[in-house]
């Protein structure tokens, strides 16, 4: 009799390790759209650091790039970009001052429907950085868990993105953030999978 229920039970406890990928938050059509944005933002005209307002303002958008996933392409990476801005009039040079904010729902989409599921990345990552002379840099960093291996576990790791940019002018001064997004996962030890996003990664955001 107990060889019996040993099998069920170690079944039951196999099963249990296995996990699904999130759902997708965000959609192949909320990535078209998006991506018909960052072309439009890329035709702005660029604002002078001085005509950059003073002050504390909160940009709301995306982060978009397509990526190689451990080792094979055809990925895309979709998440939304939320960034403080604060543009001190003291802060010794024009259009200069802090960043802080959050990339959320960071979703993965394989583009050629023969990969890894479709799925949000959980966790988030947090972004910080300056605006110098009207310029932005900024680095995103954070820990994301996601389903990327054949046997459905759950793993983890650290990414590190690179934010480059500039305020452009849409109906106001300095109304709009675009720039490149560069990087993914760290590479280290600790990483059970690996992002790299592949060159053609683009931030957006509009002031809220």
């Amino acid at each position: 009799m107990t060889y019996k229920f040993a099998l069920p039970f170690f079944a039951i406890a196999g099963l249990a390790a296995c996990e699904l990928p999130n759902e997708n938050t965000l959609s192949r059509s909320d990535l078209t759209a998006l991506s018909a944005d960052d072309v439009r933002a890329s035709r702005l005209d660029f604002t002078a650091a001085t005509d950059i307002p003073t002050g504390s303002a909160t940009y709301e958008g995306h982060v978009r790039s397509d990526a190689i996933v451990n080792g094979e392409d055809d990925y895309s990476i979709l998440g939304l970009l939320e960034m403080g801005v604060d543009i001190s009039a003291t802060a010794g040079r024009e259009g200069s001052g802090g960043i802080d904010g959050t990339i959320s729902q960071i979703n993965l989409f394989d583009d050629n429907n023969n990969g890894f599921e479709d799925q949000e990345f959980g966790g988030e990552l947090t972004v910080r950085g300056d605006a110098r002379d009207g310029r932005i840099e900024a680095t995103a960093t954070g820990v994301l868990d996601a389903v990327l291996d054949d046997v459905l576990m759950e793993q983890t790791s650290t990414w590190s993105l690179d934010l480059r940019g500039d305020f452009v002018t849409d109906f106001d001064d300095g109304d709009t953030i675009v720039g490149d997004v560069s990087g993914g996962t760290t590479g280290s030890a600790s990483d059970d999978y690996d992002v790299t996003l592949t060159g053609t990664g683009k931030f957006f955001g509009e002031r809220q």
